[in-house]
């Protein structure tokens, strides 16, 4: 009897891992791929400071669709729920900038920011500076894969989250077009 139980495992135990394996690749969750860990690693090594990695991640298509109507359901803002619909694969990590990083190291971590971004294929589309939030859009300079891929820096206080997203962005980059175009509508009305 022990030696039929031990059988019977012994042979569900490719079927078990085939079945982790197959739940691995279909949600894509696991580490970031070569590319996006090249491109963090040399921002990082650019901006030369002290910064500590605290976590990284990696969400593929399944996980994506699962998420997307449970995100859509707690976000009410028209331009995040365009970009949630839009995402089907997202890779990043989060950072914890040094305590005594001041406005002109930020202002300099930036600019090396971007300097080494474009040299990693990516072009600058946006950046957005509130007080000690910035976010810098980056989008593919593959002709091919240029609204189909974006890389976004977040920086929020000490935080730094820096995610590369890959999906179908043409319809987000329209809704943020058009929220540019009332910003600027409304300030313009308001000088």
């Amino acid at each position: 009897m022990d030696k039929l139980c031990f059988t019977m495992i012994r042979m569900k135990i490719p079927l078990i891992l085939s079945i982790l394996a197959a739940t691995l690749i279909l949600t894509g969750c696991g580490s970031v791929n070569n590319e996006f860990s090249n491109t963090r690693s040399e921002i990082l090594s650019s901006i030369n400071k002290d910064i500590e990695r605290e976590m990284e991640f990696r969400v593929g298509p399944a996980t994506t669709f699962f998420i997307r109507p449970i995100a859509k359901a707690f976000v009410s803002d028209r331009v995040a729920k365009r970009a949630i619909k839009s995402v089907r694969m997202a890779q990043g990590s989060i950072h914890k900038l040094p305590k005594t990083l001041n406005a002109s190291d930020r202002h300099d971590m930036l600019d090396q920011i971007d300097e080494t971004i474009t040299q990693n294929g990516w072009t600058p589309a946006v950046r957005v500076v509130e007080g000690k939030e910035t976010i810098n859009l980056y989008l593919s300079s593959r002709e091919k894969d240029q609204l189909n891929r974006m890389f976004i820096v977040f920086i929020e206080g000490r935080d730094m989250y820096m995610v590369e997203a890959k999906g179908q962005f043409t319809r987000f980059l329209k809704v943020v077009a058009n929220r540019m175009d009332d910003l600027i509508d409304e300030e313009m009305t308001e000088s």
